[in-house]
């Protein structure tokens, strides 16, 4: 089982959003990320985030997931950085810009290109190449 910590990184759940769905405060939160959460919580709160997951993977539809390489991710989020924008924001925006062009009013078609399917952990093991999720792992 993941820790909280693990669970919030990968699931993009922040704080708030933690603080609400578990009925605690921030800086309980906060104290479980780092420390993490005290045994006698471990089985309720695994079932908080068990029902979580069911009540997201409903709504998956709804959901792109993208899986840069770490360069891209890191030329993706220098971009939004200087746009001064989050790299959420920066993405929804360059859809939303996408979809409104000019080229679906004009009846133009156009080619979207999409990066390559990023490896698995085991292709990047073999390569000697580390994953994006690597970093994370390894402050963990």
């Amino acid at each position: 089982m993941k820790t909280l910590k693990e669970w919030m990184d990968s699931s993009g759940v922040g704080l708030e959003e933690a603080s609400q769905l578990f009925g605690k405060t921030i800086g309980t939160i906060r104290n479980w990320r780092s420390s993490g959460v005290p045994a006698s919580q471990t089985d309720w709160v695994n079932k908080q985030i068990a029902a979580y997951e069911s009540r997201r993977s409903e709504n998956i539809s709804d959901r792109l997931t993208l899986n840069p390489t770490a360069e891209q991710f890191d030329e993706w989020n220098s971009a939004a950085l200087k746009s001064g924008k989050i790299i959420r924001e920066w993405a929804m925006d360059a859809l939303e810009d996408a979809a409104s062009s000019e080229l679906y009013d004009t009846g133009n078609k156009t080619t979207l290109r999409v990066a390559e399917p990023a490896q698995d952990h085991a292709d990047h093991a073999k390569d000697g190449n580390s994953s994006p999720n690597d970093k994370n792992e390894e402050s963990a």
